[in-house]
């Protein structure tokens, strides 16, 4: 659940950087529907416009797919209503509709397989891949990514691949296979420093140190946090700062010492409060997690007021 996530603050982060440009393609695309009466040419531009309203109103975006599903069915042309469903499953994805969007991809990933899509079907294999992953349907997701591994090590694709095996390793370690976990982790880790990919770096780093974390090897886990907590400092990329704090007060909390435990935890909600001082928006998932570890720790030491006062702000935040 961890990786879908972040995966969706990830992109909600970019949003305030893209208004502008998504402004003038509105304008674009809503202008080429009034112009242009070719319904090709409609059905493409109702596609472009739903999955740029996506960000910005759900409605608006389910509305326009359906504008492109009709005249592409008029048209009866599969590519067209292969995309549609490709947009349908993003909306459910985005509605939390998880088994419907795996349902609206499958219809996707038939047609870029029959057609040899190798470029869609990377992508959207991925997405499918983690729908499965939040399911906890770990051998389906297992069979996409390793999909996606071939399709990308055929072409080199050489972050696509480091991805992959974050991925994969994700899914060894959920299910307690520690030394599949860090093997795939570490390849990821490798290629990252490879193609000089600092965020990336910063994530790998994290998921090695979440593994030693695990051998009880605290010594070697705190230094792989420290490690990314640094790295992400260097890029100013606070969300990841603040999950790496929320894991060194998890191996602080392992250890008993339930003072460093609150201190970085303390960190972590102090980061949050700057950066979403109204406690709104993707941002208040971390701050979830924070309230809950707190609750964790006063419960730990038998604080039993602090542990339920906590536990009232996670649940109100949630």
């Amino acid at each position: 659940m961890k990786q879908f996530i972040t995966f969706l603050l990830l992109n909600f982060l970019l949003l305030p950087l893209n208004t502008f440009s998504s402004n003038q393609e509105i304008d674009s695309l809503k202008y080429i529907l009034s112009n242009s009466h070719e319904i090709e040419v409609r059905v493409k531009t109702y596609l472009k416009l739903s999955k740029v309203y996506q960000n910005i109103n759900i409605d608006s975006s389910t509305y326009l797919v359906k504008q492109a599903m009709i005249l592409a069915e008029q048209i009866d042309s599969e590519e067209d209503i292969a995309e549609a469903h490709a947009c349908f499953g993003d909306i459910a994805t985005r509605q939390d509709s998880l088994i419907k969007a795996i349902n609206e991809y499958e219809y996707t990933i038939d047609y870029y397989r029959k057609t040899n899509n190798k470029g869609g079907l990377q992508g959207i294999l991925v997405v499918y891949g983690n729908l499965f992953t939040v399911t906890s349907n770990y051998s389906e997701a297992m069979k996409a990514y390793l999909e996606v591994l071939k399709l990308s090590q055929e072409n080199n694709k050489l972050e696509k691949i480091a991805i992959i095996y974050n991925n994969i390793g994700y899914l060894y370690f959920q299910q307690n296979n520690f030394s599949q976990a860090l093997e795939n982790y570490t390849k990821a880790l490798s290629l990252f420093e490879g193609i000089k990919d600092t965020l990336n770096i910063a994530v790998s780093l994290g998921n090695v140190g979440s593994v030693y974390l695990r051998y009880n090897d605290f010594i070697t886990a705190r230094q792989y946090y420290m490690d990314s907590y640094n790295l992400y400092d260097l890029i100013g990329f606070d969300i990841g700062k603040s999950q790496t704090l929320v894991k060194l007060s998890d191996l602080h909390l392992i250890n008993n010492n339930t003072d460093s435990a609150i201190y970085y935890n303390q960190k972590s909600l102090d980061l949050n409060k700057k950066n979403n001082p109204e406690y709104r928006g993707p941002g208040s998932i971390e701050l979830v997690n924070i309230n809950i570890k707190f609750a964790d720790i006063y419960l730990k030491r038998k604080e039993w007021n602090k542990a339920i006062d906590y536990s009232r702000i996670s649940y109100r935040l949630a």
